[in-house]
């Protein structure tokens, strides 16, 4: 039996497609690499003097004349240079409408907004029948004449990106903008400056992959937006995301230094609660206590987690409390002497914090943050211990009231809180 091959789908594609014609004199096809080279070679031996500069591109054949928009992306020393070849090129605009797609590009590889704008608004302008003739997309000619007539070109393909009813990824391929370019980022963190709740749903996946791609700044800067503009509780997974990140501003200072103050404290009490909860809920004997710490949580500025997760440590302004999940003494320390005295075992827990998965990192346990000599007088460095026996949340209430001046009272706690809350959504 013998079998013969017959392309179907291609005699199909040929058949359909018959007066498809290939234009094999599109300038617009990018030159070989090494004639692109060869361009920014002579292009720096010309860019000695201006004249020199002229010469050489009148030279050039069109197709070289649209590359040399490749040198707009680079860096060159004489200051003149650049400056030059964009007046060359305002000539090209008006003569070759493929140079269009080539200037978008420079502007988007280069973030030269300012500079390179005009060049882009000169080309479509004097060549757009053609060039809308080349769009591919319902409305996208008029949606290129609103974002040439926008005098903040960044901020309109945000502000467009983040109202249409595309994706935020869909919306800007309209203008050949892709995740590949750098003005990509800048549209990124304006768009999520000004985003609501929605949208950071909407956008999350998009979200996470900007954040992952970008320096530190920006990411704070994504990180603050998602703070101000929207109900940690219902972005969880965005939070714990940055929380996975950046931690909070207690533990990796530096990364939340171009954050807000309201922010980054807004943010730590949100995570800390989800710690809490996380510690304390698991476990059905030990909810009462996650009850009792939680009108506390406004004045909570740290937690740690030691002893595979058993021991919670909460750093208050004043006083640093050491709680065993079971049975147990609580432990009270000075914020100071608790630093100096647990220096080591501190550092130990933040390292296994930030590198989960490194070898050799001994374990902290309770064993080693509680006070062996809590009963000599001359010798302890806790301030109290405290056990969890029948009526012990009076007896921490009578102490932190006693002993710290603390507000106990449930009701008034949380009217604070609602207080804040309120002041913060108002200014938000």
């Amino acid at each position: 039996m013998r079998y013969y091959y017959e392309p179907f789908k291609l005699k199909a594609w040929v058949r359909d497609n018959q007066n498809l014609r290939v234009n094999s004199s599109d300038d617009s096809a990018a030159l070989k690499p090494d004639r692109l080279t060869q361009l920014e070679e002579d292009f720096h031996l010309a860019s000695e003097t201006e004249e020199g500069i002229k010469s050489w591109f009148n030279q050039l054949s069109r197709r070289e004349r649209n590359a040399s928009t490749h040198l707009l992306q680079k860096e060159w020393e004489e200051p003149y240079a650049l400056a030059v070849l964009r007046d060359c090129l305002k000539k090209q605009a008006h003569e070759d409408h493929r140079l269009f797609k080539r200037i978008v590009d420079a502007t988007y590889n280069t973030c030269d907004v300012e500079n390179l704008w005009d060049l882009v608004k000169l080309s479509f302008g004097v060549h757009h029948q053609k060039i809308q003739k080349r769009m591919k997309q319902e409305n996208q000619h008029r949606k290129w004449y609103t974002l040439l007539s926008s005098p903040d070109p960044v901020y309109h393909l945000a502000k467009t990106a983040y109202e249409s009813d595309l994706t935020f990824l869909e919306e800007l391929e309209t203008f050949y903008l892709t995740e590949n370019y750098p003005l990509y980022k800048l549209v990124m963190i304006e768009a999520f400056g000004m985003a609501d709740e929605d949208f950071f749903l909407k956008e999350k996946e998009v979200y996470k992959s900007y954040f992952n791609t970008v320096k530190s700044e920006n990411q704070q800067k994504l990180a603050e937006s998602l703070i101000r503009q929207c109900e940690l509780d219902n972005v969880e997974e965005l939070g714990r995301f940055i929380y996975e990140r950046l931690k909070t501003y207690m533990k990796k200072p530096s990364l939340w230094r171009h954050v807000g103050e309201e922010e980054k404290k807004r943010f730590s009490s949100w995570i800390i609660r989800k710690e809490l909860r996380d510690f304390f809920g698991d476990i059905n004997q030990n909810h009462e206590r996650y009850l009792y710490w939680e009108k506390y949580i406004p004045n909570l500025v740290d937690v740690m987690k030691a002893d595979k997760n058993t021991v919670i440590i909460m750093r208050f302004p004043d006083v640093v409390v050491i709680e065993k999940l079971g049975t147990g003494a609580v432990y009270f320390y000075k914020p100071t002497v608790f630093d100096t005295h647990f220096k080591n075992e501190v550092n130990r827990i933040r390292d296994k914090e930030n590198h989960p998965n490194k070898p050799g990192i001994k374990e902290v346990t309770h064993g080693h943050l509680r006070d062996p000599h809590f009963k000599d007088p001359y010798r302890k460095i806790a301030i109290h211990k405290l056990n969890h026996v029948a009526g012990w949340q009076f007896d921490f209430d009578n102490w932190l009231r006693s002993n710290l001046g603390w507000e106990v009272d449930r009701d008034v706690l949380l009217e604070k809180e609602n207080k804040n809350t309120r002041h913060e959504k108002k200014s938000r």
